[in-house]
């Protein structure tokens, strides 16, 4: 012992495979003066943790007569430290004595300490459905007697007692099943029993008789709780003033501390008397709403947990609105969309606000910007607050182009656009807006050059004309995303040029870059896809090759919504502009005399090497080390690389020049893209009429 401490310290060997229960551990004690005493220790042995996933509850009795729940399940859970992948495993079932074996495909996967839900048939009776599933099966299993076995396959099981590596767990239930682990099935259950397995699912001896016992079901599932649905649902209109706010969940919960707000746009916030629960809550507010009044429920997440073992909160905040009766709501006091704008960068109100304005762009639709731009009719005169704003809606379609809308959103910004979404989130929909009528609204002159890099603020969300002629400066971006810079050029010349290629580098080309800089807008398309079939060419017909425009061509009078999206200021056009081709294609080049004609080409990736896909043991071959991506045609469409041979050949061969500089093409080694004799560039083009002889040079 220490000293003084009388208390003694010892090791004692047990037997390493004890039988679980109730244990007792005599000891004998002697000093150095050979006085000894003994006694004994009472202690509890207990089953050893399961270390992987294991069948945890069984209930067939759902649907029935007395029953609480409307369906049969099987509840799953992890009781090893790693998170399971599910995909391929199956639960299945059968009779007591059966040999049909009954399959419910699982997905998904299970983390540590888990549980995982797997709903069946449903009866007629039961009055709760079970939590939202985690998989979904229509297996009617028995109420009182049955298997259920754990499979890492989705291949049905035979035989009244299976066996094999693939049966992960297996559990027969009842008075006499045939098949069960150990020495006794777990106990025989009813309409309102469940097998549920000790240690809160991870107890495992591979013993039923003494891993199960009977108990009231708890379906436990892997997801966090939600809500299924609200009254007075959301948009709802015309709600008695003196309402009450009841919310539904998917499954028991617990709520604690300020875990709702009720703020109304007329009476302000609202404290409510609760009532309910655990599944079903009632707000019964204090104080009754206003007249024609928009007001919003807000379910803070971080407040509401499940009950299934491991409490999980809400995945987000959830929020609804719904209007009051009486009145028109169109009439009633809103923010304007100057005053939520402000004169600076960002928006100068944030948060839950009501406006109303003008449709003036109707951008909606998961292709498109997925909004609209909305304008106040009238503004407030001041140049440096802008009177539109972007409103977020999603893949809905809710406003047309002249219409007055009002709209109650969460003011912020969204990708550095001042907008409205339905909550502080910027994939989170506006859903609250309210027809009143149609208006119109004159677009706004704006020229170049802009008195700054920022000026063009005081124009975000407005509808805006630019009635310059200006300059098709650059279109690198054009095939991808429709997008188009349009420029005024410096006094005195036809088109912006790269400061270097008329100054020396100095203070004399940064005025110059800084001059282009204000002095060019990008013309979107309005869409939000990607290299779309169709694109936008500036007067507003789809470009083709009978209606195309080149760099140095003109246009004027552009109308549209001066937007802000990935770092720059655009237009997203609403009506066609005036288009001038004022930079025709020359037929042939000038004569410039000599006796070689030398001509380089960019191949745009020309690659004899298979582009395979992300995971094929074929990718990431090419390169000097062999170890990159390929970037030619695609192994997936057989056409391809005939077709960009064919008109890289037909380019080439119409440049009729006697020394080509090529590039983008394949280095790999083994790989000659120019002096291959079936598919190379110059196999190729000495294979045609009147073309060549070429020959190419290792350049190494």
């Amino acid at each position: 012992p220490a000293a003084a401490d009388d208390v003694f310290s010892f090791l004692a060997p047990v037997d390493p495979a004890p039988a679980t229960g109730p244990k007792s551990l005599p000891f004998t004690i002697t000093d150095a003066q050979g006085r000894s005493g003994g006694g004994s220790i009472a202690l509890t042995v207990g089953a050893a943790p399961a270390d992987h996933v294991v069948i945890s509850q069984i209930y067939g009795g759902g649907g029935n007569s007395g029953a609480v729940y409307t369906n049969d399940f099987i509840e799953l859970f992890n009781a090893s430290s790693s998170t399971v992948d599910l995909s391929g495993w199956s639960v299945q079932y059968a009779s007591a004595t059966g040999t049909n074996w009954m399959v419910t495909p699982l997905s998904g996967s299970i983390a540590p300490g888990q549980y995982y839900l797997i709903q069946q048939a449903a009866g007629s009776g039961g009055t709760t459905p079970l939590p939202a599933p985690d998989a979904t099966g229509s297996i009617a299993m028995s109420a009182t007697e049955g298997k259920v076995a754990l499979v890492s396959s989705t291949a049905a099981l035979s035989g009244t007692c299976p066996a094999g590596p693939t049966i992960v767990d297996l559990v027969g239930y009842g008075d006499a099943p045939s098949c069960y682990e150990g020495s006794g099935p777990a106990p025989r259950l009813g309409n309102t029993t469940a097998a549920l397995r000790q240690g809160g699912g991870a107890q495992d001896t591979d013993n039923n008789a003494n891993d199960f016992v009977a108990g009231a079901p708890n379906p436990r599932n892997n997801q966090p709780p939600f809500i299924t649905v609200t009254a007075p649902a959301n948009n709802a209109a015309n709600v008695a003033v003196d309402t009450d706010i009841q919310i539904t969940f998917s499954e028991d919960v617990d709520v604690t501390g300020a875990w709702f707000t009720i703020a109304c746009q007329i009476s302000g916030s609202h404290t409510a008397a609760v009532s309910g629960g655990p599944r079903i809550f009632t707000l019964n507010p204090d104080v009754d709403f206003s007249d024609a009044e928009t007001c919003t429920v807000t379910i803070a997440a971080s407040q509401v947990s499940d009950r299934d073992g491991t409490p999980d909160p809400m995945a987000s905040d959830y929020s609804w609105s719904f209007t009051t009766v009486g009145g028109d709501p169109c009439a009633l006091d809103y923010t304007p969309i100057y005053e939520i704008q402000g004169s600076g960068a960002n928006a100068a109100i944030t948060g839950n606000v009501t406006t109303q304005g003008v449709v003036v762009g109707d951008f909606e639709g998961s292709d498109e910007l997925q909004g609209f731009y909305l304008q106040d009719p009238t503004g407030d005169g001041d140049e440096a607050t802008s009177d539109g704003i972007f409103v977020y809606t999603g893949g809905a379609d809710m406003v047309s182009v002249g219409e007055v809308v009002r709209v109650t959103g969460f003011a912020r910004e969204r990708f550095d656009q001042t907008a409205l979404n339905g909550s502080n989130n910027n994939n989170a929909p506006v859903t609250d807006i309210v027809s009143c009528g149609t208006g119109s609204v004159t677009p706004v002159d704006v020229t170049l050059p802009f008195e700054s890099a920022d000026a063009p603020e005081r124009y975000e969300g407005m509808l805006v004309r630019l009635p310059q002629e200006l300059v098709i400066a650059e279109y690198f971006n054009y095939d991808r995303f429709g997008e188009l810079v349009l420029a005024l050029p410096l006094d005195g010349e036809a088109r912006p040029f790269t400061p270097t290629a008329i100054e020396q580098p100095g203070p004399a080309a940064l005025a110059r870059a800084e001059a282009n800089s204000l002095r060019r807008i990008t013309l979107d398309d309005g869409l939000g896809v990607q290299n779309p079939d169709v694109v936008r060419h500036p007067n507003g017909e789809p470009f083709s090759l009978t209606n195309r425009f080149r760099g140095g061509d003109t246009v004027k009078n552009v109308v549209g919504v001066l937007g802000f999206d990935f770092s720059v200021y655009r237009i997203q056009p609403t009506a066609p502009a005036e288009y001038v081709a004022s930079n025709p294609r020359p037929a042939e080049p000038e004569p410039v005399g000599g006796r070689l004609r030398v001509a380089a080409m960019n191949t745009l990736n020309f690659f004899l090497t298979l582009d395979y896909p992300t995971g094929s043991s074929l990718d990431n071959a090419c390169g000097p080390l062999e170890n990159v991506e390929c970037r030619g045609a695609d192994s997936d469409q057989p056409d391809e690389f005939n077709r960009q041979r064919d008109k890289l050949l037909a380019a080439l061969a119409g440049l009729d020049a006697d020394i080509i500089g090529l590039n983008e093409l394949e280095n790999t080694p083994g790989v000659d893209p120019l002096g291959d004799p079936v598919r190379g560039i110059v196999a190729g083009l000495n294979a045609m009429p009147g073309v060549g002889p070429y020959a190419s040079i290792d350049t190494g």
